[in-house]
């Protein structure tokens, strides 16, 4: 199969942040080969609550590579100007840039663009002039390309996440037959936010947790049983909770969500360690309601909220679909906050 002749590099398309201010460029890796080329449009549909402005910023470097000087680290951007007519010593380029009808997306169109003796790799980077986070869909934009009316090439590209997002583990300590019965549909890990990832879920013994944790992580989501006299189950086995938390204290944890019924009681072991909160519950929770509150909360987390607000908004939210007849307006999630933070804070 002969090879296109102006090819989108997968690997290196991604969104960029600046900091705690959100998203800022939409980066496009073209690759050119030797030739003449003429009538490239590259066509962006951001999903909904994106706009991108039309102007575009561009980088070059040569034989199909990315130079390190172009590399982006730190969550900073190497685009700093716009630019739309540069000539060079090997590629001469003309292109313009138009919104779409909804003012939302994006049209480039390259007129004409030749390249000499060898390939050339073109860094694109559009402005994102509004974003606004989104818990329903799964990507960023839409990107087809297309040369002379034909359309080469669909991608799309993934949900935004901070190169320097935190790191939570969901680890679960229940059996497998326990999970298989209760937990079937439960998708939190499969999803990504801006400032938050989610790993995998893990079914990890103490020690391995421990070794685990080496691994950087900011927090954990930990699917479990707490018995009457506080210990926890962790993969087929108790544990008590004075141990459970003193292994796991000393790892610059942010916070443990502890995910079941009536979990409250480990929060004197949680207080004798350096964790900054405690999600818990204060007694038996109905299913609807608490995935409803696990999905929320991370939503808002995930997005940038302080611990304290993601919390609040998530039980003012699940409180309308708990169908549990309780005494007055009450929360039955716990809190235990020790410091306030966010995971955009201090990026």
């Amino acid at each position: 199969m002969a090879e296109n002749p102006v090819a989108i590099e997968e690997r290196r398309l991604r969104v960029e942040f600046e900091g705690k201010a959100g998203p800022t460029h939409l980066v496009i890796p073209l690759v050119f080969q030797p030739g003449k080329h003429s009538d490239v449009k590259i066509r962006i549909v951001p999903r909904k609550g994106i706009s991108l402005r039309n102007e575009v910023a561009i980088g070059d470097a040569l034989q199909m590579t990315f130079s390190h000087s172009h590399a982006i680290s730190a969550g900073l951007s190497f685009f700093a100007t716009a630019s739309h007519s540069r000539t060079f010593s090997m590629v001469e380029k003309q292109y313009e840039v138009f919104s779409l009808p909804d003012f939302r997306g994006i049209l480039l169109l390259i007129r004409q663009f030749n390249v000499r003796e060898e390939a050339v790799g073109v860094q694109m980077a559009f402005p994102i002039s509004y974003w606004e986070p989104s818990s329903n869909e799964d990507y960023f934009a839409e990107i087809s390309l297309e040369i002379k009316g034909k359309v080469v090439q669909n991608i799309c590209v993934p949900r935004e996440v901070h190169p320097r997002a935190g790191k939570v583990l969901y680890l679960n300590g229940l059996s497998s037959d326990f999970r298989h019965a209760n937990y079937q549909n439960w998708d939190l890990p499969k999803r990504e936010f801006p400032y938050l990832r989610i790993s995998e879920i893990k079914h990890l013994g103490l020690n391995e947790l421990v070794n685990e944790l080496e691994q950087g992580f900011n927090g954990i989501h930990f699917r479990t049983n707490v018995s009457s006299l506080g210990s926890i189950h962790l993969c087929g086995s108790h544990v008590s909770s004075h141990d459970f938390f003193q292994s796991i204290s000393g790892f610059g944890l942010k916070f443990i969500y502890i995910d079941t019924c009536n979990s409250v009681g480990v929060v004197s072991s949680f207080r004798t360690t350096d964790i900054s909160a405690l999600i818990a519950s204060t007694e038996i929770l109905w299913d609807e309601y608490a995935n409803e509150f696990e999905k929320l909360f991370y939503d808002a987390l995930g997005n940038g909220a302080f611990m304290s607000e993601a919390f609040h908004h998530a039980a003012l939210l699940a409180r309308k679909c708990d169908p549990l007849t309780r005494s007055g307006t009450y929360n039955p999630m716990f809190l235990d906050l020790k410091t306030d933070f966010s995971f955009c804070e201090k990026l």
